[in-house]
């Protein structure tokens, strides 16, 4: 509800255009890197053993694969946490708050630009692996997210340019270079919801009622 109502704010006056980035991250589980992962932990401060022991679940995993009716394996791999794995949605989202943790130093840097300008400026929103980013249509801000994705893919997050969208008010074809994400148009669904300029009908609301 929150995102639906920020996205609606996108045609307020601006004097720089609003963006809002919906990201999609490539194979997000397979490829965090257990030294990121490590580090994570650590700046936590998850006791020594612990960590140890979660690394030991994630890094001793050995797979089989399929070929032609028959097994072949086992091998271990180098990188990801294992899907199914009850224990790797809760590591997921300590290193897939890295990305967000830099986008708000950004802003609090004055690197990024507001989205809304004021006491509870809201930079982004996330939910598990889903991230909408808010900033606006400047060639600094612009930058920055360039910069901030592709830093991302030190700890294993990379951004998919061609599954992430964005919305713009104003200099589209700037963002467009910069990011390489292709400018999409409203609605568009998240978590459920479509986010789009108008107000949301009850009927748009009944999946979210219904959960």
């Amino acid at each position: 509800m929150l995102a639906h109502e920020l996205v609606r704010y996108m045609n307020s006056p601006s004097p720089k255009g609003r963006a809002c980035i919906k990201v999609d991250l490539r194979k997000a589980f397979d490829s965090v890197r257990w030294v990121f992962l490590k580090e994570v932990l650590r700046s936590r401060n998850f006791p020594a053993s612990w960590i140890q022991l979660i690394l030991q679940c994630v890094q001793t995993a050995s797979f089989s694969i399929l070929v032609n009716g028959s097994h072949v394996g086992f091998f271990q791999s180098k990188c990801g946490l294992r899907q199914g794995d009850p224990l790797s949605p809760l590591l997921f989202v300590l290193v897939m708050n890295a990305l967000p943790y830099s986008i708000e130093a950004s802003v609090q840097a004055n690197k990024l630009g507001h989205f809304i300008k004021s006491p509870n400026n809201i930079s982004h929103l996330i939910f598990a692996d889903d991230l909408i980013v808010f900033t606006d249509c400047s060639l600094s801000s612009a930058m920055e997210l360039q910069y901030l994705f592709s830093s991302s893919k030190a700890y294993g997050l990379q951004l998919n340019s061609e599954k992430s969208q964005l919305f713009c008010t104003s200099n589209a074809e700037l963002l467009v270079e910069r990011l390489g994400i292709s400018l999409s148009t409203l609605p568009v669904q998240h978590l459920g919801l479509p986010l789009q300029s108008g107000y949301l009908s009850n009927t748009s609301c009944l999946p979210l009622i219904d959960k």
